[in-house]
């Protein structure tokens, strides 16, 4: 669960810390519930060393929404709706507090069971009390993550999404009203039936129609908008044949707002609303799919109008609207993406953080972005090489990309490939030499064998993460250049020798000898190695704990119930109780200092 809710983590140590104090002794084993998930975040946390907020941030492409207040989240609704409007696809009922009365049917019986647990029967209160202690503590944390931001989007701050922290709530409120279900079950009538009076039969069964009700009505609160959704789509025909389709559907303005956010709301979802659909078969057309998971590993240059792709550590876009990020091997899909790609753009600590300034990657790719666009007949081809750039790519087919793409067809360098159903494409070719042939030197890859003037001598081969490969000889001074920002953890061998590590730029580099070899490049932490051996440590032990062990049986020894009014030396055991008697020891076999009981 921490996995896909970092948030959830917060809670889990505050919980068994807080029970640890209460419980003392008696749960001292409860604080190894919690070292999985902790060993899982090492790694994690260790590659966001520079971004401590995103390990709190939930995975995926950050999306800016409006949290519910904490009555809202009690009753288990995570993002605010206005109550006093109707659901969608109900907007025939008018205004009036219609959306209040489903919100009420869901979450207020459980409310009340688990208050009603707090006053019933003493043997299921402290149960009740720990989990009432429990919610609280997720409302707690949940009302606290909102002042802390772990993502961008855009210029905006996100926090993290208070989905999980609502949903322990609920499940803890549910425990306490289990709990308060259970004493409304003990019989009421006296008479020898031994069952309920029927006032409480009769009140019995409407309270079950009312907790039948309320998923029922959660049910048909998130079937309804989806219905309602799909029949609008396909009335407008949003899905359109050679319109490209990245599988992401526009962000909402609020989630409860009109579809303009110009004036209130006419009907609210909830928050239900999907926001992924179906997309294109591909997201990058084939020629720079193939190029981008062959053995070159190019990079493709997406364009797009007015948009943001959620892609926030690559990107960059220019005064007219037009955002770009670079995507590799056959696009960026929602399972590759990472929240940390979106906690980078903050810098500072606390509540209050600041939008990190580009550094010197995104600048350059900003300005490239803009050579491309800006239609001034700049040649963005160096910048481009630079980032391993084979082929870029404008992902839309209406009017606007239509005038765009008459602009980049100018581009010097940018050769048309023509319109495919995932957008504009333009391959990125070389000089041309003299004799009308491309100029090798003005090749690039993911990485690449640079002479001494910086022209491409040879393109290495190159795995998704690794480089594992042989290169010929060459001339002194010459460099392998990665399309990745220089990093401490990068290392590359050949033939079994480090190579020098440097950079060009915000280019990682390393200095090439000029003899050949097998060459192997990989990135590598310091603290690998320790993760990799707490994580085994962690993990076998918790195998062991899980093993079931039979516990030894202990004898239970039954002490004499007769007078002692004598010293040990000169006492006579009353008549049946003597050593003959099974239940009681026998004098030689009675421990020293053992005590008999007796009343004096």
């Amino acid at each position: 669960m921490t996995a896909a809710a970092p948030s959830l983590l917060v809670v889990a140590l505050l919980g068994v810390t807080g029970t640890q104090l209460i419980l003392r002794r008696r749960a001292k084993t409860l604080w190894w519930s919690v070292l999985p998930a902790l060993a899982l975040f090492v790694p994690f946390a260790g590659s966001a060393s520079g971004a401590l907020r995103g390990v709190l941030a939930d995975p995926g492409i950050p999306l800016q929404y409006t949290a519910a207040d904490l009555w809202q989240q009690l009753l288990g609704f995570p993002v605010a709706f206005d109550p006093l409007v109707p659901p969608e696809a109900l907007e025939f009922l008018g205004s009036g507090p219609w959306a209040l009365v489903p919100v009420l049917l869901i979450g207020a019986p459980p409310v009340v069971l688990a208050v009603f647990a707090l006053f019933g029967p003493t043997s299921g209160r402290p149960g009740a009390l720990a989990a009432w202690a429990l919610a609280l503590l997720c409302l707690s944390v949940s009302a606290a993550s909102l002042s802390f931001p772990v993502a961008t989007s855009g210029t905006a701050l996100i926090p993290p999404f208070t989905g999980p922290l609502v949903s322990g709530v609920v499940l803890f409120l549910l425990a306490a009203a289990l709990v308060g279900a259970d004493s409304l079950l003990v019989p009421r009538d006296p008479r020898p039936t031994g069952k309920p009076a029927p006032a409480v039969r009769a009140l019995l069964l409407a309270g079950s129609m009312v907790l039948a009700a309320g998923p029922l009505t959660s049910l048909g609160l998130w079937t309804v908008p989806q219905l309602a959704q799909a029949a609008d789509a396909e009335a407008v025909g949003l899905s359109l044949p050679d319109a490209p389709d990245t599988g992401i559907a526009p962000e909402p303005a609020t989630s409860s707002g009109s579809a303009t956010g110009d004036g209130p709301a006419e009907s609210t979802d909830f928050g239900t609303g999907i926001l992924v659909h179906p997309g294109a078969e591909r997201i990058l057309p084939a020629t720079a799919a193939d190029r981008g998971t062959g053995p070159d590993r190019t990079r493709t240059l997406v364009l797009t109008i007015g948009g943001n792709n959620g892609n926030n550590g690559n990107n960059g876009s220019n005064g007219d609207g037009v955002a770009a990020a670079l995507m590799r091997g056959g696009g960026t899909t929602l399972d590759a993406s990472s929240q940390l790609n979106s906690t980078v753009g903050l810098s500072g600590s606390g509540t209050t953080p600041q939008i990190r300034p580009d550094d010197a990657a995104t600048a350059s790719l900003r300005d490239a972005a803009a050579m491309v666009v800006s239609g001034t007949g700049a040649d963005p081809r160096a910048e481009l090489r630079r980032f391993g750039v084979g082929h870029v790519v404008l992902q839309q087919s209406d009017t606007a990309a239509d005038l765009l793409a008459e602009q980049l067809d100018a581009v010097p360098g940018l050769v048309a490939v023509g319109k495919t159903p995932s957008g504009w494409l333009w391959r990125v070719s070389p000089p041309v030499l003299s004799n009308g042939t491309e100029d090798p030197g003005g090749q690039t890859a993911r990485a690449r064998i640079v002479d001494a003037e910086g022209r491409t001598e040879a393109l290495v081969p190159s795995g998704i993460t690794r480089i594992d490969t042989g290169i010929q000889e060459g001339a002194e001074g010459r460099t392998l250049v990665l399309a990745e920002r220089a990093d401490a953890g990068w290392q590359a061998m050949l033939d079994g020798r480090p190579l020098e590590s440097t950079s060009e730029g915000w280019a990682q580099t390393f200095v090439l000898p000029s003899r050949g070899g097998h060459l192997t490049v990989g990135y590598v932490s310091a603290w690998q190695p320790w993760t990799e051996a707490v994580q085994a440590v962690v993990f076998g032990a918790t195998a062991l704990l899980a093993v079931p062990v039979p516990s030894r049986p202990r004898a239970a020894r039954v002490l004499p119930t007769g007078r002692r009014d004598t010293p040990d030396d000169g006492w006579t055991p009353a008549p049946g109780h003597g050593p003959a008697d099974p239940g009681i020891p026998s004098e030689a076999d009675r421990e020293p200092g053992m005590a008999t009981a007796g009343a004096s």
